[in-house]
């Protein structure tokens, strides 16, 4: 029998349609490490922080090299000027996945347009600063920048494959403080919306990472250009 032209490509189609797109991989565990202190402040520097401190789940993607997760940031409530971004401030723990021991990620600045991520705008080049901690809990990775922005991300890309891999933590509070981030690629997606990700941490989408910011009172170049224009 020849099957109509038509009634074959439909069933090609279904079946094409019918193959389920691969979900990202993730695998985690939950935290009963201990409790570590984090370094002082300088004098004048303010933490930016949206996690409770209490590490509850740790998370590793399958496929490390293209995925990211990230924090937002906006500083105007806490700087009249661009503050300068001291230090990225991100939880770390090295006894899982096992083998033990840290095997470097990377570490960027996101710009934050019409509340959504865009491009990398520290470092300056747009290539991420490679980092291997020295310790577990909040350690700080020094960035040393004046920002030209209130509003930015603060980021993590795993790039190692589990489990040779630095898993990231989120804290222990149900409650969505709505600020974190998870991306493949260029394509970001607030964790809460992320559903590999929701059936992965239970609902702890805080993730556990801070920025320390050291304020500046200096007038904001486009403000200065609003004031001169009322003067002219």
């Amino acid at each position: 029998m020849i099957m109509n032209k038509h009634i074959l490509i439909l069933f090609v189609l279904t079946l094409y349609l019918c193959v389920p797109v691969s979900a990202t991989e993730l695998y985690s565990e939950q935290y009963n490490g201990a409790l570590y202190d984090t370094e002082p402040l300088s004098a004048g520097q303010i933490e930016i922080a949206y996690d409770s401190g209490i590490p509850s789940v740790i998370i590793a993607f399958r496929n490390g090299a293209d995925m990211w997760v990230g924090n937002d940031f906006n500083t105007s409530g806490y700087s009249s000027g661009y503050p300068r971004i001291d230090s990225i401030r991100w939880y770390c723990y090295d006894a899982w996945p096992p083998p033990a021991g840290f095997d470097g990620s990377y570490l960027a600045i996101y710009d934050y347009v019409n509340g959504t991520p865009s491009d990398i705008i520290w470092p300056i080049g747009g290539n991420p600063m490679w980092v291997v901690p020295s310790d577990n809990g909040f350690r700080d990775f020094t960035v040393d920048w004046q920002t030209t922005t209130h509003t930015f991300v603060a980021a993590n890309n795993q790039y190692n494959d589990y489990p040779n891999c630095d898993p990231f933590l989120t804290d222990n509070n149900l409650t969505d403080q709505n600020h974190s981030w998870v991306a493949s690629g260029s394509s970001w997606q607030r964790f809460k919306d992320n559903d590999d990700l929701q059936e992965t941490t239970g609902g702890y989408n805080n993730l556990m990472m801070r920025v320390l910011i050291t304020p500046s009172s200096e007038i904001e170049s486009n403000s200065l250009g609003a004031i001169k224009a009322m003067y002219r």
